[in-house]
């Protein structure tokens, strides 16, 4: 049950960050990173060539604290800045960066074996339930009731919004406990060359039918030499617009009601919160299905980095991202490229307020988090970590070099205009905007029966293709994902209370 969780629980968007990894430096190659200010880290600190050492002075008669990340997305700078300003501090560590791209897939292994185990792990976004409810993880209520700024302050817990607190509770022979720590929230939308944008003079659309009218407005203005799209195929398209499309349609408290799972019900069609699932499908095919081009041929076979490359060389003028674009492609960006990230537009049953301007919501990925194996040799400096990585100038320190927020609540004014542009156009994203990211901790959805897209990780080839290639249409897939649910939900039902017994 538990490995059926793990597969079933995984949304596309999490198999498209899992899948899109590259190593950013090893001990052979050049650092793939951002040039690090002399400010933000003291002149006695020590970082090795290859960037995975980290001491003060020396490592002589130190602990040696063991951290080891997800090499991809926001690469590794924010950790060594991190890393550089907490022995500093904490001069009695030296700290090892250990970067495998490959991590979040290997690490089930290496909590199951307990062998030679990190003392932090910092994970893109999957399912993590399993790892705690195997009692591999350390619980870190050390580090929520910790006040990283000072006694005056608040606890890590209290500066979380309310979404991020609920997600680090997972669950451990019956009890809840929190395990995990949400280390980067992700900014989604689409990534735009604003210097081909300006050179065409494109306006950024505001709505669905705007956007659609561009893509066509792209081809005439480029003889059909620049599609309007490109997008990785292969990882699940990177179509977090979607997502934002539900909620526009639904509201949040739609959604969530869907995330209650009460009933087989939250899957029909004819009703919300599943009828705004549609509405964003219906507006999906509009941009990507059988019966438009707007996307550049190959697509649906391109990785990630395959993708980002046609997009940064020009091929296609947008393309379905989120905040780490940047730092992932910081040594393939052209020069004189100017990136910039739009939000997704609104579509036609967008809510609005009681003045007439749309609802707006910022969608996030699932979250990326970090854990402290219960086995891991030194707990007590990883905790000292974590805490300390949450304080105010930590988080502004990770949104300067990651050019990301994180799930906190902190004021980054001091260093705003330190961002690069883009960083800036994601964080405008986020703002006066209700956030919401897929986090559950119902029955249905801990055992592995239901999920955002219900008995598929990625509902998307199908809809591209659609039914003249075998593939389905909008209405459809929502039929299937009902009928399911009711042939289903009994048994489901059985199988979670006998788990029980």
């Amino acid at each position: 049950m538990f490995k059926k969780a793990i597969s079933l629980i995984m949304l596309v968007l999490v198999i498209a960050m899992l899948a899109g990894c590259r190593i950013q430096f090893g001990d052979d190659e050049d650092e793939d990173t951002k040039t690090i200010a002399s400010q933000d880290i003291d002149e006695e600190v020590v970082i090795s060539p290859n960037g995975k050492e980290i001491y003060m002075s020396s490592k002589e008669g130190k602990k040696r604290l063991k951290i080891s990340y997800a090499n991809c997305g926001y690469g590794s700078t924010w950790l060594q800045v991190l890393s550089a300003n907490f022995v500093k501090e904490n001069p009695e560590y030296w700290i090892y960066l250990d970067g495998d791209p490959g991590l979040t897939e290997s690490v089930s292994t290496k909590l199951d074996t307990g062998i030679n185990l990190s003392d932090v792990y910092f994970l893109l976004a999957s399912n993590s339930l399993n790892y705690s409810r195997s009692g591999w993880l350390e619980d870190l209520a050390d580090v929520y009731n910790a006040k990283p700024d000072g006694e005056d302050g608040l606890t890590v817990y209290e500066k979380m919004p309310e979404k991020w607190q609920y997600h680090c509770w997972e669950p451990y022979l019956g009890e809840l406990h929190q395990y995990v720590y949400p280390w980067a929230r992700s900014l989604t939308g689409i990534a735009y060359n604003k210097t081909m944008f300006d050179k065409y003079g494109w306006q950024i659309p505001k709505t669905v039918n705007e956007l659609i009218a561009l893509c066509d407005q792209i081809k005439a203005d480029t003889d059909n030499k620049i599609a309007p799209f490109v997008y990785p195929g292969q990882v699940g398209g990177y179509f977090y617009m979607v997502y934002t499309w539900w909620l526009q349609s639904t509201g949040y408290d739609g959604v969530e009601e869907y995330f209650n799972f009460e009933s087989p019900e939250v899957f029909n069609p004819d009703k919300q919160p599943e009828k705004g699932k549609l509405e964003a499908l219906e507006a999906f095919v509009k941009l990507f299905g059988p019966d438009v081009d707007y996307s550049l041929e190959g697509s649906m076979s391109k990785n990630h980095i395959e993708a980002q490359i046609a997009f940064l060389r020009g091929e296609a003028a947008m393309i379905p991202n989120a905040s780490w674009l940047e730092s992932e492609m910081v040594n393939d960006m052209p020069e004189g490229f100017e990136l910039r990230l739009m939000e997704a537009p609104y579509i036609d049953t967008a809510r609005k307020n009681p003045d007439g301007t749309y609802e707006k919501y910022s969608f996030g990925c699932s979250p990326d988090y970090a854990i402290i194996p219960s086995g891991a040799p030194e707990k007590e400096g990883a905790k000292k970590f974590l805490i300390f990585i949450s304080r105010d100038d930590m988080l502004r320190l990770f949104t300067k070099y990651a050019g990301t927020l994180r799930p906190f609540n902190y004021d980054i004014t001091p260093i705003y205009d330190e961002l690069t542009e883009f960083t800036k156009s994601c964080i405008d994203i986020a703002k006066d905007s209700t956030f919401w990211l897929e986090t559950c901790r119902n029955d249905y959805y801990t055992h592995g029966y239901v999920q955002i897209f219900l008995n598929t990780t990625n509902p998307f080839p199908p809809l591209i293709f659609g039914p003249r290639s075998k593939g389905t249409t909008p209405i459809q897939f929502c039929l299937s994902e009902y009928q399911y649910a009711l042939d289903n939900w009994d048994r489901w039902t059985q199988e979670i209370a006998r788990s029980k017994e």
